[in-house]
C-alpha cells in the first residue's frame, strides 16, 4: 500500500496497531467492528473517501453503523454486492454506497489475463433410500407452507426458510460426498489441491482418511488456534502439502495462488459463495496453465450447475461424471 499510494508507514493509522488517529493520518485501515464505532468520530475531523470491502457484509442492522459518516465520496468493494436473503442492497447499500458503477465477468477476467483458462468438471453422486425420504418429506413440507402463503399473499416465511434450510442439510452430508470427494483428490494428485466443505466434522473425516492414505494432507477452519491455521497455510503454500481441506473460514479474503484444482464437495446455493470459492483457484501463478473446478452435486443441485454451464459457453469447458 505505501509504494502504490506513495504513503509512507507514518500516514496510516491500522486500528489494533496504532493507538489514535492523527492529523497527519492519511489512511485509516479498521475492520468493520471497529468502524462501526469511529466513523463519526472520524468524519467530524477531516474530509474522508470511505473504501468498504466486501461491502455486502456492511448492510446489516449493526454493521450497516460502519458506513454512517459524513463522506466525501464513497466506494464498495464486492463480487456479488446484491444480498440472498434480504433487501438490503437495495435499501442500504445503494443509497449510502452508490449504484453499480463496475462489472467484471469470467470472460473479461480471461482476456485481460488476470485468471488462468479453467475447465469445469461437474460429479454426480447418489443419494441413500434414507436421505431420498428425508428430501420427499422436506419438499412435501415446503410445498404445503408455500401453498399456506400464496393464500395470505405472502413469499417468505421463517418457517419455509427453516424447512429449505433443514432440506439442504440433508443434501450437503450426504454419504456418497466424503468417499467421492477422497477419489477425487487420488485421481487429480499431484495437482495442488483445495477442498472445500461445509461440515469441519465432515473435513476431519476426510482429513483422516486421506492422511492414512499416505497423502499429504493439511486442514483450516474455525476450530483451529490461528497459530495453526497459520502454520498449515503457510506449509500449503510452501509445498508441504498437497490437499488443503477448508471450510467457509477461506471463502473471502485468502487468495492459493498455487492451487490448480479446486473441489467443492458442499455449498450453499449462494451465488457470492461460489464466486468466491472458484476465485480461490483461478488466479494465475507462475507455471500454472489451466485450473480446474470439481463440484460434486446431488439430484436437485444440477439446476444451478446448468444455468452456470449455459454461462460458460465459450469460456469454459464443463464436463459432467456419474449420470447414467
Amino acid at each position: 500500500m505505501e509504494a502504490d499510494l506513495r504513503v509512507s508507514r507514518n500516514e496510516i493509522y491500522s486500528h489494533g496497531t496504532d493507538r489514535k488517529i492523527l492529523p497527519k493520518h492519511q489512511i485509516v485501515i479498521m475492520v468493520v467492528n471497529s468502524a462501526r464505532t469511529r466513523v463519526q468520530e472520524l468524519t467530524s475531523i477531516g474530509r474522508w473517501m470511505l473504501i468498504a470491502d466486501e461491502c455486502h457484509r456492511t448492510a446489516s442492522l449493526e454493521n450497516r453503523k460502519a458506513l454512517d459518516g459524513n463522506w466525501v465520496a464513497t466506494l464498495g468493494l464486492s463480487a456479488t454486492p446484491e444480498r440472498q436473503y434480504d433487501e438490503y442492497f437495495i435499501e442500504i447499500l445503494i443509497p449510502m454506497l452508490g449504484e453499480i458503477i463496475a462489472n467484471y465477468s469470467y470472460e473479461q477476467a480471461l482476456s485481460d489475463d488476470v485468471i488462468s483458462p479453467f475447465d469445469l468438471h461437474n460429479y454426480a453422486i447418489p443419494l441413500t433410500v434414507e436421505e431420498e425420504g428425508k428430501i420427499q418429506k422436506f419438499t412435501r413440507q415446503i410445498l404445503f407452507e408455500r401453498k399456506r402463503l400464496e393464500k395470505i399473499n405472502e413469499e417468505e416465511s421463517p418457517k419455509l426458510l427453516r424447512l429449505f434450510f433443514a432440506r439442504s442439510r440433508v443434501s450437503k452430508l450426504a454419504h456418497y460426498r466424503i468417499p467421492l470427494a477422497a477419489k477425487i483428490c487420488q485421481e487429480y494428485l499431484p495437482s495442488k489441491i483445495i477442498l472445500f466443505h461445509e461440515s469441519i466434522d465432515q473435513i476431519e473425516i476426510l482429513s483422516e482418511y486421506l492422511n492414512s492414505e499416505g497423502y499429504s494432507v493439511c486442514v483450516y477452519h474455525s476450530r483451529l488456534s490461528s497459530r495453526m491455521k497459520e502454520s498449515n497455510l503457510r506449509l500449503f503454500r510452501e509445498g508441504h502439502f498437497d490437499i488443503l481441506l477448508t471450510c467457509r473460514a477461506l471463502d473471502e479474503g485468502f487468495n492459493v495462488p498455487a492451487a490448480d484444482v479446486g473441489v467443492i464437495v458442499s455449498s450453499t446455493k449462494s451465488p457470492r459463495q461460489r464466486i468466491q470459492r472458484m476465485g480461490r483457484v483461478l488466479r494465475k501463478a507462475p507455471g500454472k496453465s489451466k485450473s480446474i473446478v470439481v463440484t460434486i452435486f446431488a439430484r436437485f443441485e444440477r439446476l444451478n450447475l446448468e444455468n452456470e454451464a449455459q454461462e460458460m459457453i465459450g469460456i469454459s469447458e464443463i464436463m459432467w461424471f456419474g449420470e447414467n
